[in-house]
């Protein structure tokens, strides 16, 4: 399956931007919203409900707000990711006993996380692939192999793409790092 990654706030600033979401959905794609929700617990529940109903699949929470979000999402199959820092601090540290059913999480702690706890998902935003030399605001970034030889679940690659004047090539080149990665196991 196809899983696009949505920020938020990026989604706010166009007309549109919601209906867009669930029309994606309804084209098959999965969904990881990267709402880094951080609100009342009262409001956190009404915006999982929301996204639940809509199909979003995963969404990111600011860690605090995570207990709220699982009541939220009831029975539904929604994923609640923990975000306990942002791959721009270089004092970042993820806990392995992260509330909810992941971790966003950058390149250089997943094997530490992963080693603690195998059925945490692992989303690794910071994801350069060999060919992209620009860090950005990301201050421990790492190749999408070497995400998929630590243990992530999820690699989050945005302007390696969407910079690249073939998109779609510059896909293939990163799903080709990742499958090196998976045949020499």
């Amino acid at each position: 399956a196809t899983w696009l990654k949505y920020r938020a706030r990026q989604l706010a600033l166009y007309p549109g931007g919601f209906e867009y979401l669930r029309n994606q959905i309804e084209d098959g794609k999965k969904i990881l919203l990267d709402f880094k929700g951080f609100d009342t617990p009262d409001s956190i529940r009404g915006d999982i409900e929301r996204m639940a109903e809509i199909g979003v699949e995963m969404v990111t929470m600011h860690a605090d707000c995570v207990p709220a979000a699982i009541e939220g999402r009831e029975d539904r199959k929604i994923k609640i990711i923990s975000v306990q820092t942002l791959t721009s601090d270089a004092d970042q540290t993820v806990l392995s006993n992260a509330p909810g059913d992941g971790v966003i999480c950058p390149p250089s702690d997943v094997g530490r996380v992963r080693s603690l706890n195998p059925d945490l998902l692992i989303v690794t935003p910071g994801i350069r692939p060999r060919w992209y030399k620009r860090a950005h605001n990301h201050v421990k970034p790492a190749t999408p192999g070497f995400a998929a030889r630590a243990g992530a679940d999820f690699v989050v690659v945005g302007r390696p793409i969407y910079e690249s004047q073939d998109p779609s090539g510059a896909i293939r080149r990163i799903f080709d790092e990742i499958a090196e990665v998976r045949t020499a196991r």
